[in-house]
């Protein structure tokens, strides 16, 4: 399977060597982002992910969004765990925790299709 970095990529022209020249990575590294069955990308440096960005002009999300919906599942499922803790309670600290779960899901249901 081709991924999103291999398009843009090949759509500027660049060879994996020139790829990571732009990013400062080695070039066996670009191979490895390239490759969408790798489980490296799950380890992906920040400074890399945001290099891709200014790069390319895509967020981490939109370049690895089969990864950012197995993130966005995962950490979904923490909040409906901690909204179950805090039934009863009615605090302010409680109040807060709530705004952002429900800020959380607003963001989730709004995400366009990748």
């Amino acid at each position: 399977m081709t991924t999103e970095i291999v398009l843009l990529r090949r759509k500027h022209a660049l060879t994996q060597t020139e790829l990571a020249d732009l990013l400062g990575i080695s070039q066996k590294a670009v191979s490895r982002l390239e490759d969408a069955d790798s489980g490296n990308i799950r380890h992906l440096r920040l400074e890399t992910a945001f290099a891709l960005q200014v790069v390319f002009g895509k967020r981490p999300g939109q370049l690895f969004s089969r990864l950012f919906a197995e993130v966005e599942d995962a950490v979904m499922g923490r909040a409906v765990a901690l909204d179950r803790t805090l039934d009863g309670r009615s605090d302010r600290a409680t109040e807060h925790k709530r705004a952002l779960l429900t800020d959380m899901v607003r963001r989730a249901a709004n995400q366009p299709l990748l």
